[in-house]
């Protein structure tokens, strides 16, 4: 499904827009305004929280990994459960063990690090030892911190996954769905909100019971959407109009009118997650309207779409090369730090290209052997 943006979406307002690599171009713009928000954030332009960022693809994995196994139930009538595991190893891993693997054992040549923090980084539960493991922090390869998301996204993948097999087959598999989504939302939240109460803010923003609300809102849009399909709503369908999408950006604006403290620790996330789950559904469902040809145009453009198909890539590499620009200018530390985020943008592209592309080729080929030998 990835292969270089070579033009522009075409504006669909009968559905989704999709673009040359055939993916939703809505969700890959999305991508990419979420990964330079972090990016910014950590070049030290606070224009807005980069943490509203990892929200923002939290929802987006929700939505897709649901979308996708819904589908293949609908194609199948089963989940191939070895075969779902096996595509996120081969999605995951590769840009994972050059930019973050490989300089961590190169680092450990001339530096101390702690050997734990970095198996949890391996085995994706770095977020449990950023709140539990002293020395979680600084006992790893500088700028690799920011795998505490990939650790969420992971350890809701598996339980995720093993939930859909007792779903999948069932008469009732779409109320399941909608009721698992529905727990994690109101559960997540309330966790987040007792966390940050008892002033825990680090457990509150790191852990994945206080974090999953975003991937639970991702999950509720692909199964609202599913049924929307079998049974449109009206109400559903307007989430697809201009003035949605509006909605989303002011619950995404008034965010940051949340006072500090405990207040915006417990309730940002959830405003940033339902902003981002609207403006999801409002590229997945048909609208006509000049409003929606424009932005569709928009979230089409080729670096955008660029920065989206690399945004996994970026967001590795974008903390490591500035902490590494940050080390070689010392005495021009703004300056190094806009090289680093430039610099991370473009390594990140650059191992997309050098390695993403050619293993999700090289998947999607043993995947098809494997179908025609079945």
């Amino acid at each position: 499904m990835m292969t270089t943006p070579t033009r522009r979406a075409a504006p669909q307002t009968a559905g989704p827009a999709l673009n040359s690599a055939n993916r939703f171009a809505h969700i890959d713009a999305m991508r990419a305004v979420a990964v330079m928000l972090v990016v910014v954030m950590h070049a030290g332009i606070r224009v807005s929280p980069g943490d509203s960022g990892v929200t923002i693809f939290f929802t987006i994995s929700g939505f897709i990994i649901t979308f996708l196994l819904i589908s293949e139930r609908d194609r199948a009538g089963a989940f191939n459960v070895r075969r779902f595991y096996a595509r996120r190893l081969w999605k995951i891993a590769p840009p994972f063990v050059l930019i973050i693997a490989v300089p961590t054992l190169v680092y450990a040549l001339f530096a101390t690090i702690s050997w734990p923090a970095f198996l949890t980084q391996i085995f994706f539960s770095y977020n449990w030892a950023e709140i539990y493991l002293p020395g979680a922090f600084d006992g790893v390869l500088p700028g690799s911190t920011v795998v505490w998301s990939l650790a969420v996204e992971e350890q809701f993948y598996i339980v995720f996954a093993l939930l859909w097999i007792m779903l999948v087959r069932s008469r009732h598999w779409r109320i399941g769905l909608v009721s698992i989504a529905l727990v994690g939302v109101v559960g997540s939240l309330a966790a987040r909100v007792a966390l940050s109460f008892d002033a825990d803010s680090l457990h509150a923003m790191r852990g994945t019971d206080a974090r999953l609300e975003a991937i639970a809102w991702g999950v509720l849009c692909a199964a609202l959407l599913h049924r929307h399909g079998e049974h449109p709503s009206r109400a559903l369908a307007w989430v697809g109009s201009a003035p949605a999408l509006i909605i989303a950006a002011t619950l995404y604006g008034v965010s940051f009118a949340i006072p500090g403290g405990w207040a915006e620790t417990a309730f940002r996330p959830t405003l940033w997650a339902i902003a981002a789950a609207i403006a999801v559904l409002w590229g997945m469902l048909p609208s006509d309207g000049r409003a929606k040809e424009l932005m569709l145009r928009v979230a089409g453009w080729r670096v955008l779409q660029l920065i989206g198909l690399a945004s996994y890539s970026i967001y590795l590499a974008h903390d490591v090369i500035i902490h590494l620009v940050r080390a070689l200018l010392p005495e021009v530390p703004g300056v190094a730090m806009l090289l680093g985020g430039l610099g991370g943008v473009a390594v990140g592209i650059a191992v997309y290209f050098a390695v993403e592309r050619p293993v999700a080729r090289l998947s999607r080929r043993r995947h098809r052997v494997k179908e025609t030998q079945a």
